[in-house]
């Protein structure tokens, strides 16, 4: 309306050459274009006005997607949490299994296991015949079993501190229980008998063979063995497992957990330990142990894992075997093995993995082809490694 007022004004004005006609008309083109100029903003605040209310209504929609989308984790977490193996269960019947172990003693054959281990190890004969580890061990409890804790010092604050931290790995144990079940187990780096002891406990694994090189640690899985009852069923020997049959360096460190098998002789100050090695093939022939019978191994050897696979010719070829292997790429560097090499010669012989680490991503079950881009993160965290469960299973053409 005050448009055309103006354009009308203007018609009129210009046919004259008066002054102050030429001031109002000067005057009503400069309204016409302050008036442009605030339609222009007009139009601009409301395009602007359209655009928010776009994007409010963009917000309200991603907002209730969220809504919807936490709502259904929060069903599928109620859902699979149901669903996850409890520890509580497991230490709740760990005293009861105990007692019940020797009505399985005999039809078991653990005398024959046992006769067969006292003829093959010099180290169990000598161990056994005291079950004492000596001064730098210390003697506790835990979950009603009498136990032995390597501690390595007679500093009373110390062996207070590292004896107050000792427990068993009852998560550990419930996230390998799809695989571990039945059959003989072989648990290499037994330390003192945490994994092992528990799972032949709880009936999870007919027997289990350890192997456990460090002189104070044997000493105190023989004692927890014997002081427990499992004579038979627990069956360790002082050796470490490689690639070769023969001897090596072992390199003790502050914490029991770990040592690791010298790959160099650069050790620094650190002391050194002369240790007998044998491949996991050699030292099942030496047991007398039948391949056949065997359904899971644990390695936990600092990195020496790839050095362990590459002396398990046999074993590894035999699909009904389930493995679980550390994967600590800065370990295995320091035992001279690639990470990647590793990692390659998973895919070659299996066919599946878990990664049991429980803050990894993506599914839980997945083909071995993808190792290599889902371990990526290992080494960028603040402890730099995981277990891996690693099996063969039906090869898809």
């Amino acid at each position: 309306m005050a448009g055309g007022f103006v354009a009308r004004l203007l018609r009129a004005l210009r046919g004259g050459s008066d002054p102050a006609a030429d001031r109002v008309r000067t005057h009503l083109e400069s309204t016409r274009d302050r008036l442009d100029v605030v339609r222009q903003q007009r139009d601009d605040l409301q395009r602007r006005l359209d655009e928010a209310r776009e994007q409010v209504a963009r917000f309200r929609r991603k907002r209730r997607a969220a809504e919807l989308l936490a709502a259904r984790w929060k069903t599928e977490k109620d859902y699979y949490r149901r669903r996850v193996l409890s520890t509580a269960v497991l230490k709740d019947l760990l005293p009861a299994r105990r007692e019940q172990l020797h009505a399985r003693a005999s039809a078991d054959g653990a005398e024959e296991r046992e006769a067969r281990l006292i003829a093959a190890s010099a180290a169990y004969r000598e161990a056994v015949r005291s079950a004492d580890p000596g001064p730098l061990a210390a003697r506790t409890e835990l979950d009603g079993l009498a136990w032995w804790v390597p501690v390595g010092s007679d500093d009373a604050d110390l062996v207070r501190r590292i004896v107050a931290k000792e427990s068993l790995p009852y998560r550990a144990l419930a996230h390998a229980r799809e695989v571990c079940t039945g059959g003989i187990m072989l648990d290499l780096g037994a330390h003192d008998g945490s994994t092992a002891i528990p799972r032949v406990l709880l009936g999870e694994v007919e027997a289990c063979y350890c192997a456990e090189p460090d002189p104070l640690n044997y000493a105190c899985l023989v004692a927890n063995i014997v002081e427990n009852g499992l004579r038979g069923f627990a069956l360790p020997d002082r050796v470490a497992i490689g690639a070769r049959d023969g001897s090596a360096k072992l390199l003790r460190t502050k914490f029991s957990r770990g040592h690791r098998v010298l790959h160099d002789e650069d050790a620094g100050e650190s002391e050194i330990t002369e240790i007998k090695v044998r491949t996991l093939d050699t030292w099942l022939d030496e047991l007398g142990v039948d391949p056949r019978a065997i359904s899971f191994v644990k390695s936990d050897t600092q990195g020496y894992e790839m050095q362990v696979l590459l002396g398990a010719s046999r074993l590894v070829s035999r699909a009904h075997v389930a493995w679980q292997l550390e994967f600590a790429p800065k370990l295995m560097r320091l035992a001279g093995s690639d990470p990647r090499e590793f990692l390659s010669l998973l895919q070659q012989r299996f066919t599946h993995f878990i990664d049991l680490n429980p803050a990894a991503r993506g599914r839980r079950l997945r083909p071995v082809r993808d190792l290599t881009s889902v371990l990526d993160y290992v080494e960028s965290q603040r402890l730099p490694h995981t277990d891996l469960i690693v099996y063969a299973g039906p090869r898809k053409s």
